[in-house]
């Protein structure tokens, strides 16, 4: 079955935008005192997201197509990000403990 009869256009756009992206909030999170996505904000991403040396092999280019194929701006492909990855942390962590739930 071929990717796009199974997944619907959006998802794959979504998918390539936030792809690059999730790499660098990722890498953002492990700098963080907590190492978390938690109490992470969409300003600290977008600081980040301006240093080109840091995940320098996140393209930012990839992601900004990816905003402009969604019809979107970057701050909005960047808060929709940032929060799904804080609502699937406990998922992603592979726990379900109120140490790693963010509220």
């Amino acid at each position: 079955m071929a990717l796009c009869s199974k997944y619907s256009i959006s998802s794959i756009k979504v998918l390539y935008a936030a792809d690059e992206l999730t790499g660098l909030i990722g890498a953002a999170a492990l700098m963080r005192p907590s190492g978390s996505v938690c109490d992470m904000e969409v300003k600290s991403v977008k600081k980040k997201y301006k240093d080109k040396k840091f995940a320098a092999g996140c393209s930012r280019e990839v992601i900004e197509r990816g905003a402009a194929m969604l019809g979107w701006e970057l701050d909005t492909l960047i808060a929709r990000t940032l929060r799904a990855m804080q609502e699937s942390a406990p998922v992603l962590l592979g726990c379900n403990t109120g140490a790693f739930l963010c509220s």
